[in-house]
């Protein structure tokens, strides 16, 4: 054993004597990285009784459509048309571009030509160009008339499937039952995988795509995210090509997606687009308590002439992500999980001569993402 001579100070303590300097708490990173399955509590949840879920879509018949060729103003009565599927006799139509108003004699499906009176109303009849639009005005009978022929919409059968999710902590009754800073050991992880967990839902709700695995023993599912249905739905797009997010491109984008649809929607985004929009006009934009109480995420209100958008920052729109943003009508989502198996947390799932523990998060659940055109896309936008 040595003996220290002389002025003791701070290097003489023996090693390991001195009591660490430690903080009784973790910090995490991320302690909550999921703003859009928070704001998902708020909104429609149903119970599913099977693992692929199904809905139908449904829209009013068209009202428009466009010339396939030139038809000139001599030509008596056959127009070609894009589409035909929404007209019928009796339909009075009219030539955006012209003017002139021609009234539906008959239609052919299969050749996609319709019969009309040319020049039916005060303007005479005109040289139409190819694609021309065709605007559907409606329907004018003769007195005494026969009902028309039934035309209806044929609805849209649209699927998705439910994911297993799955998170666990184990850990011996040893490592259990001995004091650490942070607190308990087990309690800590088991948060921590529930902040995981809802990261990877959000993961899968935004970007995932619909799959259906029986090649193995047993089957796997995959649920599809808004991305994808939005994608494949033909939701209003706006596509930057790397250059900055202008506020006339932005209030373009809004008109499109807020032909349909509620007056107020949520846009999900990353710092990047998020600090370009708070740089269009102060007067349109506020913090909303009261909607960031409710969904339990920070919200500003964006307000345009054609709707209200709450702005939510969303860091799954980081890196690649960067410059895409995402539009949703909340009202057009449900989420889905089979009965039973909403997600929960089970404790002590471990065997009875087990000497260790087991928690786990799991659940089998999934979205339906309602009628696309209710919502929209923001991608490729680049600095200013």
């Amino acid at each position: 054993m040595a003996n220290v001579r002389g002025l003791f100070g701070s290097q003489s303590y023996e090693a390991g004597i001195k009591k660490l300097d430690v903080r009784d708490m973790i910090f995490e990173l991320q302690p909550d990285a999921a703003p859009f399955v928070s704001v998902m509590k708020e909104i429609s949840k149903a119970k599913a009784v099977d693992t692929t879920i199904n809905w139908f879509e449904d829209d009013l018949l068209a009202n428009y459509t466009q010339t396939s060729a030139a038809v000139a103003s001599t030509t008596l009565t056959t127009i070609p048309l894009d589409a035909t599927g929404h007209l019928q006799e009796g339909d009075i139509v009219k030539d955006l571009s012209t003017s002139e108003v021609m009234r539906v004699v008959s239609v052919n499906d299969t050749a996609l030509t319709i019969e009309v009176v040319r020049g039916w109303g005060a303007t005479s009849a005109q040289n139409l160009a190819q694609d021309d639009y065709i605007y559907k005005l409606g329907s004018a009978m003769v007195e005494g008339w026969s009902s028309p022929e039934s035309l209806v919409t044929a609805k849209t059968k649209v699927y998705n499937y439910l994911q297993i999710f799955s998170k666990t902590v184990m850990i011996t009754e040893t490592a259990d039952n001995i004091d650490v800073y942070g607190g308990n050991r087990r309690d800590f992880e088991r948060r921590k995988k529930g902040v995981e967990l809802k990261r990877d839902m959000e993961s899968q709700f935004l970007f995932g795509e619909p799959k259906e695995d029986t090649t193995g023993a047993q089957k796997r599912w995959q649920t599809g995210g808004v991305w994808y249905f939005l994608k494949a739905g033909g939701a209003p797009e706006l596509d930057m090509n790397s250059a900055a997010l202008t506020e006339s491109a932005w209030e373009g984008f809004l008109k499109d997606a807020f032909q349909y649809g509620s007056s107020t929607k949520l846009f999900f985004a990353g710092p990047l687009i998020l600090s370009q929009i708070s740089g269009f006009a102060s007067s349109k934009q506020r913090i909303d308590s009261g909607v960031t109480i409710k969904y339990g995420v920070k919200v500003t209100s964006y307000h345009s002439a054609v709707g209200d958008v709450d702005l939510i920052r969303d860091d799954h729109f980081v890196g690649p992500f960067a410059g895409t943003g995402i539009l949703l009508d909340i009202e057009e989502i449900v989420y889905r999980y089979l009965q039973n198996m909403d997600i929960q947390l089970k404790l002590n799932l471990q065997a009875k001569k087990d000497h260790y523990i087991i928690d786990e998060y799991y659940g089998q659940i999934g979205l339906e993402i309602h009628n696309a055109k209710k919502h929209g896309l923001i991608f490729e936008v680049g600095t200013a």
